[in-house]
């Protein structure tokens, strides 16, 4: 299962900017920074499968997740009806946010 989340192109060679075969292409799925992780999807099913991911690094080096200070937020898309997202981490529902602040940006 795959998403495309934040679609990328960039360039390391600043020299032929009219070179097409010069671009790279890549997709970010979650945004790190210091103990913060924001992962992001287009699905409820797409996230629990990046969070279960995320467990499961976690779990590799030893950490582990602060449950009290996980939350989820669901932006359905236009026109379409906002259910309540239903995400786990360790069999444990994770609540839902109605705002999400994220290095200084608030998301509602």
């Amino acid at each position: 299962m795959t998403a495309t989340i934040i679609p990328l192109t960039y360039r390391t060679d600043l020299r032929k900017l009219q070179a097409k075969n010069m671009a790279h292409n890549t997709t970010i799925r979650e945004l790190l920074f210091a103990d913060d992780c924001a992962l992001a999807a287009h699905t409820i099913q797409e996230a629990q499968h990046l969070i279960d991911l995320f467990v499961a690094a976690t779990c590799r080096y030893g950490l582990s997740i602060g449950l009290k200070k996980t939350k989820i937020i669901f932006q359905p898309q236009p026109h379409s009806s906002y259910l309540p997202p239903a995400a786990t981490v360790n069999s444990v529902q994770v609540p839902v946010a109605e705002m999400f602040c994220y290095l200084g940006s608030r998301v509602t």
